[in-house]
């Protein structure tokens, strides 16, 4: 298994800003649903609110408090680092 690359993440940045244009409801998910979609869904959530708007920075504080809360129950429950830190190098 090779983690996802820059490749990958510029894919996932078209990605979400067609989503950012289109009307309805996403759903994110992958065979774990631990690390990759949840990363992505962090990627997204970025991208829709802008990572300097003052809606971010209080997502990123709930962002906070429940991965304190979801990674007692479930240790394994984590963004995927090197995805977002990926994002955040291309952004």
């Amino acid at each position: 298994y090779q983690g996802p690359g820059k490749k990958d993440i510029v894919q996932l940045h078209e990605w979400c800003e067609r989503v950012k244009r289109a009307p309805g409801t996403t759903v994110i998910h992958c065979a774990q649903g631990i690390s990759r979609s949840t990363a992505s869904a962090l990627i997204l959530l970025q991208t829709l609110l802008g990572s300097e708007s003052e809606a971010m920075f209080e997502l990123d504080k709930a962002v906070q408090d429940t991965y304190t809360k979801g990674y007692r129950e479930h240790p394994g429950y984590r963004p995927n680092r090197r995805m977002v830190w990926l994002s955040d190098s291309l952004r």
